[in-house]
C-alpha cells in the first residue's frame, strides 16, 4: 500500500508542476517586456516556492537546514553538490 500511495503522491506532484510552470512561465515572458534585473528574477523565483509549497503539501516531504546560523550576514558563495533539485529550488526561497 505505501508504493501505491508513493505512486499517487508522485503523479499528483507531477500533475502540480505541470499544471503551474506552463501559466507560471507565460506570465514570466509577459512581465519580461516591462521587468528586468533582480526584479524579474525573484517573480520567477516565486513559481519555485510554490514547488515547494506543492512538495510539503502533496509529498510531505520537510526540509531541515543544518548551518545557517554560521553564515555571515553579508555576501557568500555556496558550493552545493547538486546531488537532486532540491537545492537549485530551495537556495532562492531560503
Amino acid at each position: 500500500m505505501g508504493r501505491v500511495l508513493n505512486a499517487v503522491r508522485s503523479a499528483l506532484f507531477v500533475l502540480w508542476l505541470t499544471a503551474t510552470v506552463v501559466p507560471w512561465a507565460v506570465l514570466v515572458l509577459l512581465v519580461s517586456i516591462f521587468v528586468r534585473g533582480d526584479r524579474l528574477y525573484w517573480f520567477t523565483a516565486k513559481w519555485m516556492r510554490m514547488a515547494i509549497w506543492g512538495a510539503r503539501v502533496i509529498c510531505g516531504v520537510r526540509a531541515r537546514l543544518h548551518g545557517m546560523d554560521r553564515l555571515p550576514d553579508s555576501a557568500v558563495v555556496l558550493l552545493p553538490k547538486h546531488q537532486s533539485t532540491w537545492e537549485t529550488f530551495a537556495f532562492p526561497c531560503l
